[in-house]
């Protein structure tokens, strides 16, 4: 994560503002549900997301991503046989940092990136007791490498991750996405991913997972569902969820 923020900051040093012609923009987002990769960060429960991108014209970029993350408290522990009380962690939220270059060489576009995802905790409220303790555990952080490629309306990306949330095993996600303009303002979005990791507790250690929305100026409205969900990671049930964006420019 470091290593990834000292390039990132050293490369904006670096690369200047490029005669005023470097992009600096910032979007707000609220989500009935969060879902990434196919499956709910939020609990099934609305999230607040916000982020700034800073983008070069020589094709350096970085920018850093935020989101609330759970719905409701996560509980840990338990009471009894001798065991801790169960504990309440609050304020939790998602991070994310990122850098990269892309490439313009007509007609294809080429995109190679870094991302950190960082997962901090709240403070921590003891059930038994009731007394609030300071929390810093980061124990999902983790990070990928991506590699993409797009052509007029259709964008293919492959991620890769040597500690996939932070369990030791390594993760290849691949995604394909197209965004199809319908008629002024009005857009259908495609996505289809794929996982492979052995953090997934599935018999198979895979994931899949699709995506239909639609997007009406600042409004999306998007279906969302996993496949090869044999061991039922969440419901079956398709999710949809509405959100509202809005982008700033500098």
């Amino acid at each position: 994560m470091r290593i990834g923020l000292a390039f990132a900051a050293g490369a904006v040093l670096f690369l200047g503002p490029g005669e005023g012609s470097a992009e600096l923009r910032a979007n707000v987002a609220i989500t009935s549900n969060y879902i990434w990769r196919g499956i709910t960060q939020s609990d099934d429960s609305p999230a607040v997301s916000a982020g700034i991108d800073y983008a070069h014209p020589g094709g350096f970029f970085a920018g850093l991503w935020t989101s609330s993350i759970s719905g409701k408290p996560t509980v840990s522990g338990s009471v009894g046989n001798g065991e801790p009380p169960p504990e309440e962690v609050n304020g939790e939220y998602e991070l994310d940092l990122y850098a990269g270059y892309r490439w313009a060489l007509r007609p294809v576009a080429i995109e190679a990136g870094y991302i950190t995802y960082i997962y901090p905790r709240g403070d921590v409220v003891d059930l038994g007791t009731g007394r609030t303790k300071p929390n810093t555990d980061n124990s999902e952080d983790f990070q990928e490498v991506y590699l993409g490629a797009s052509y007029k309306l259709v964008r293919a990306n492959v991620y890769y991750s040597d500690n996939y949330r932070n369990t030791g095993e390594i993760s290849r996600y691949v995604a394909l996405e197209a965004d199809i303009p319908l008629q002024r303002d009005l857009a259908l979005g495609l996505h289809w991913g794929y996982m492979k990791s052995g953090a997934i507790d599935d018999t198979q250690n895979r994931l899949g997972d699709y995506r239909i929305s639609l997007t009406k100026g600042p409004f999306t409205l998007a279906v969302t569902d996993l496949t090869d969900n044999e061991d039922a990671l969440q419901s079956h049930n398709p999710r949809v969820a509405v959100s509202w964006r809005h982008d700033f420019e500098f």
